[in-house]
């Protein structure tokens, strides 16, 4: 749509010699031809920004739509591609348990979910881990 706009200016702009009144309205027709095009463009500039976020999601990589394999199966891939091992983990509900897993130098760290029928899913994935400790316990009197 915004393709033919813009194509339609343009020709309107060089039409001036081909214009019905013998190239006597050149100017009239630049004019056409440049409200065409400034039209055109606010038309693809309202359309990319009302085009919902999930349609651009769309077109995002493959990682943002949440690679999942059964849970022995992608820490061995993990283990073999990147040298990652779990270093940690927690319960996050009924049903799912959270596993990070990082390189020993701590290159890369990747964070998975696991369900009860032991399907993993990657969460997110980043480069410099920097291990942390945990907080420590005071203890009650």
């Amino acid at each position: 749509m915004v393709t033919v706009g813009v194509v339609m200016g343009l020709l309107a702009i060089f039409a001036g010699a081909n214009h019905p009144t013998g190239g006597n309205d050149t100017i009239g027709c630049v004019l056409k031809g440049a409200v065409t095009l400034i039209i055109a463009g606010i038309a693809s500039l309202i359309l990319f920004v009302l085009i919902p976020s999930s349609a651009r999601a769309a077109e995002a990589p493959p990682f943002a739509m949440r690679f999942c394999a059964p849970w022995d199966e992608l820490k061995r891939s993990l283990a073999r591609r990147y040298h990652e091992v779990p270093i940690g983990g927690g319960v996050v509900d009924r049903s799912t348990i959270a596993r990070l897993l990082a390189s020993p130098d701590g290159a890369t760290w990747t964070l998975v979910t696991i369900d009860t029928s032991g399907m993993a899913c990657m969460k997110g994935t980043g480069t410099g881990w920097e291990p942390g400790q945990l907080p420590i316990r005071e203890k009650r009197t």
